[in-house]
């Protein structure tokens, strides 16, 4: 289980010892890590080890790591590994990449469709969230059959529901006064999975 205290106070100890002019290597220099580690199940069991020693996490991760990011990315990696913290390592990429957002007036949302839209639909899309938030929209689109229709779109932790199956749910209840009963649902052909999201 992620301590979300511990990776969040070494995020903000790499990310408050950077100059404005760094953050942008730092950011990319990790993001570089966190996708090795996504396509190496040996290095993320190697990291997860209880047995192998920090010396020799900290040994591989220099080779592997030396000749591709910075020298002050690496010396954080160093002392990760050192603190026997490296198994929170996924962890604190991600909660460095937060402070990076926020840092650079970014918004990361996610954006969930019945069907694969346009690439100028998503681009207005992003655009419009964008102008109401006043951030730099980073969209994350994704493909949902079980919507039916229209759109999901989550920011932060806010859901706004615009597909045709919430919209269906919603006039069943005001007109009934109660939740559509699954017996209706699997009429409409509204997926068991599609139900636990509402």
């Amino acid at each position: 289980m992620i301590n979300y205290r511990i990776v969040k106070r070494y995020a903000q100890a790499i990310f408050g010892s950077l100059q404005d002019s760094q953050v942008e290597v730092v950011y990319l220099d990790l993001q570089y890590v966190k996708a090795t580690i996504d396509q190496s199940k040996d290095l993320r069991a190697l990291l997860q080890s209880p047995v192998v020693s920090h010396n020799k996490k900290q040994e591989i991760l220099r080779e592997i790591y030396s000749e591709h990011i910075s020298t002050q990315t690496l010396d954080f990696l160093m002392l990760v590994a050192e603190k026997r913290r490296e198994n929170m390592l996924e962890g604190i990429i991600e909660a460095f990449q937060e402070l990076y957002y926020e840092f650079m007036n970014m918004m990361p949302i996610e954006c969930s469709t019945a069907v694969e839209i346009q690439e100028d639909l998503k681009v207005q899309l992003s655009q419009n969230i964008a102008n109401q938030v006043q951030k730099v929209v980073v969209a994350d689109f994704k493909v949902k059959p079980e919507l039916k229709g229209g759109a999901v779109v989550k920011i932060d932790d806010r859901m706004y529901d615009g597909s045709v199956r919430r919209q269906l749910e919603l006039l069943y209840k005001r007109l009934a006064g109660a939740e559509m009963p699954v017996s209706l649902q699997n009429k409409l052909g509204f997926s068991a999975a599609a139900r636990t999201t509402t």
